[in-house]
């Protein structure tokens, strides 16, 4: 078979076209280090208290001792104390201060005696709850 000129212009035009369409060769891109970023960190202002896990004994005689249990947390950057206030029918019954260092948590235990038989509301700041006392 005779190679003829018009054979090696087609044959030049399609190696072009091959090459031209490869993708060309990468190196990668310098790479910055990126900076660690800090943890996250506790409020850095005064101290600041969220209130959680409310927990009330759910029967009790009339004059029974009640428990009444709630998670104080301090998410404020600095150590701080809370009066936690315990109302019943939105009377206040007892209150106990708590000091917490920033970013600590502690469980606090109210008692006092079962009133009556009656359903009551139990408040420890926002979280409100139930108790029911009856005679058993």
């Amino acid at each position: 078979m005779r190679i003829t000129r018009i054979m090696v212009i087609l044959l030049i035009g399609v190696l072009l076209t091959v090459v031209a369409c490869a993708p060309a060769p990468t190196t990668p891109a310098p790479t910055t280090p990126t900076p660690t970023q800090p943890a996250p960190t506790l409020g850095t202002g005064p101290a600041a208290f969220t209130l959680s896990d409310l927990k009330i004994g759910e029967v009790m005689d009339p004059g029974d001792d009640v428990s009444v249990i709630v998670k104080v947390a301090n998410t404020g950057g600095q150590r701080g104390t809370y009066t936690v206030v315990l109302k019943v029918n939105g009377e206040t019954i007892k209150t106990q201060d708590v000091t917490l260092a920033a970013g600590a948590s502690q469980e606090v235990r109210l008692n006092f005696a079962a009133g009556k038989v009656g359903t009551y509301e139990v408040t420890v700041g926002n979280l409100t709850g139930k108790l029911v006392v009856m005679e058993m």
